[in-house]
């Protein structure tokens, strides 16, 4: 989410530290929440799960943001939009599994080693991590040899003070 926050604000840093600071936040008790002993155990499963879909949740905003209001013309909605939408769908279908222990809730006792809901979350994670990175290569390579609009102004004002 850090580096999807930093390309879709890269010129206006007061919208990287509102959308950063909160999500470094959430993920910050995500990481105790998960690793603090007083925490483990089933009691607190619910806690733990919830905060992480907090965090991944969280950056749905700057992506709703970016999306409407900042990627300008189709080629920057085609290029971007495919991978925050397949991202969200990876990340969702990951709590849905995870949070409803999908298999297991199906077939209790046969999925208890192989293809059990945290493998499957597994999955589904590792898969949005591979399109988002796959789409912020493509995008920023796009985004470096484009001039968008902030570039287009930032120029204009470099030209006009010379």
């Amino acid at each position: 989410n850090f580096v999807g926050i930093y390309n879709a604000f890269y010129d206006d840093k007061m919208w990287i530290l509102i959308y950063n600071v909160p999500l470094a936040i959430m993920l910050g008790m995500a990481v105790f929440f998960t690793n603090a002993p007083a925490y483990r155990g089933r009691k607190y499963d619910e806690h733990r799960t919830l905060t992480l879909a907090a965090s991944v949740a969280i950056g749905g905003l700057p992506m709703a943001h970016w999306l409407f209001f900042r990627c300008w013309g189709l080629e920057c909605f085609e290029k971007a939009a495919w991978p925050t939408l397949i991202l969200g769908f990876c990340y969702g279908m990951g709590f849905v599994f995870f949070y409803f222990r999908i298999p297991e809730c199906f077939a209790p006792g046969r999925f208890d080693t192989y293809l059990h809901s945290h493998q499957w979350w597994h999955v589904f994670v590792f898969a949005a991590a591979y399109v988002w990175l796959h789409g912020m290569l493509r995008y920023t390579s796009w985004r470096v040899n484009s001039l968008l609009p902030a570039d287009l102004a930032a120029a204009t004002n470099a030209t006009i003070a010379v």
